[in-house]
């Protein structure tokens, strides 16, 4: 966990595991920021015989999920930013997702969005805001570990002798609460990313949340 006097961006969804994870973070003495991704283009064909898109992580009530987020972040006192990704969400969830299933295979948008846009394009958000910070936290269940041997010792004697094969990069590792783990959605995240990446409820249950 960040310690207190950290500055922490939490990635807020209007959900309860993004809003307990803000909460812990700023009882525990940090200074937290939140921020919000704004996906929704609002140029998809309406449905037919008057069905209504159910709410999903992209949809029309992407609008009353900001204004959530907004009005706690109000009420706590806390920071608060939307980020426009639309372009990049476009480009490689919705256009990567299509162009699997035409090729006849089958995508998972899940992984693709958290490597490239939840962990890519709202960090460069962020950045381009100017907003300084000590970690990016979100309410994912999963945990961010170091091992304990340099990258070398997993190819044996024959490894390379690169200085890099020292490094202890930081890794994804499943969470306390296995039937809630998220580790296979966020594998792809760089370890380069993952160094200023925290998740609050690594050791918590679903359960104890609600």
């Amino acid at each position: 966990m960040p310690k207190a006097g950290d500055t922490v961006v939490v990635g807020m969804s209007g959900g309860v595991d993004s809003t307990l994870t803000a909460v812990l973070l700023q009882e525990r003495g940090c200074k937290v920021i939140g921020v919000t991704m704004s996906l929704w283009k609002g140029d998809l064909p309406p449905l037919p015989d008057g069905k209504v898109l159910k709410s999903s992580c992209y949809g029309p009530d992407e609008t009353e999920d900001i204004e959530a987020c907004k009005t706690f972040c109000a009420e706590r006192g806390i920071e608060y930013h939307v980020i426009d990704v639309k372009d990049e969400y476009q480009k490689q969830v919705l256009d990567y997702f299509k162009a699997e299933y035409r090729s006849g295979r089958t995508p998972n948008p899940c992984v693709r969005c958290n490597r490239f846009i939840k962990f890519g394009a709202l960090l460069s958000g962020i950045q381009k805001l100017g907003i300084p910070y000590d970690y990016f936290c979100t309410g994912h269940y999963a945990r961010v570990v170091r091992g304990t041997e340099p990258l070398r010792t997993v190819y044996g004697e024959g490894a390379s002798a690169d200085p890099a094969g020292e490094r202890r990069p930081a890794q994804i590792a499943a969470a306390s609460d296995s039937t809630k783990d998220q580790t296979y959605f966020l594998h792809r995240i760089p370890s380069a990313v993952l160094e200023k990446v925290r998740f609050p409820l690594a050791f918590r249950t679903k359960k104890d949340v609600f």
